[in-house]
């Protein structure tokens, strides 16, 4: 059951990454929940107790800025994700193993899974929905298909309407669909190939 101690805190006891499915969705429906009643840049601390390991986040976007693995918090240096990403298929143990490895102050192959099962999955309703079966054992996920999402999730929530101007995230804000990534994309604001990468969302 998912403790919230603070309104900037989020605790999951027993929160292991072999959980169950529907522990996995409280966590990412409250995570979302917590995001956004929070003023803008407030920081989230995700606390998973067994191992008594903790992740931070800034608010309204998600964004990874340190964790806590039991020696102390460690600011990230770099949060931009490893280039190439991961490209072979991931399984319900391979998120298991990540979340127990050391990390660095970059963002590794391991912090590139954690990133996708809290700030990715609570951006995207594509990304969350995968995962869901993979951490259910019943499929996989390749980092590498899911480029497109994750690199064009601010321009995508700015299109819709989730992210004001200025970069705001709005109340009104929803994890993003396959349509506003479409929509986005066919927009003529997209710098890539539109057509490629509607195809490969379709794909998803």
């Amino acid at each position: 059951m998912i403790n919230l101690t603070s309104k900037t805190t989020i605790s999951l006891k027993n929160l292991h990454l072999s959980l169950d499915l529907n522990r996995y969705q409280e966590f990412i429906g409250q995570l979302r929940k917590i995001n956004f009643e929070l003023n803008a840049g407030q920081e989230m601390e995700v606390k998973f107790i067994v191992n008594k390991r903790i992740f931070y986040y800034s608010s309204r976007d998600f964004f990874f800025m340190a964790y806590d693995i039991g020696n102390g918090r460690l600011n990230l240096a770099r949060a931009s994700y490893p280039s190439p990403l991961l490209d072979r298929p991931l399984t319900r143990q391979d998120f298991v193993n990540a979340y127990n490895a050391q990390y660095t102050s970059q963002v590794d192959d391991n912090l590139a899974m954690i990133l996708y099962i809290t700030s990715e999955s609570a951006r995207s309703a594509v990304i969350a929905d995968r995962l869901i079966e993979v951490l259910a054992g019943r499929n996989t996920i390749n980092l590498t298909d899911y480029r497109d999402i994750i690199y064009n999730f601010h321009n995508t929530a700015r299109y819709v309407g989730y992210i004001s101007a200025n970069g705001v995230a709005q109340p009104n804000s929803a994890p993003l669909t396959k349509q506003d990534y479409a929509e986005y994309f066919a927009s003529g604001l997209f710098s890539g190939s539109s057509k490629k990468a509607i195809a490969r969302l379709r794909n998803l």
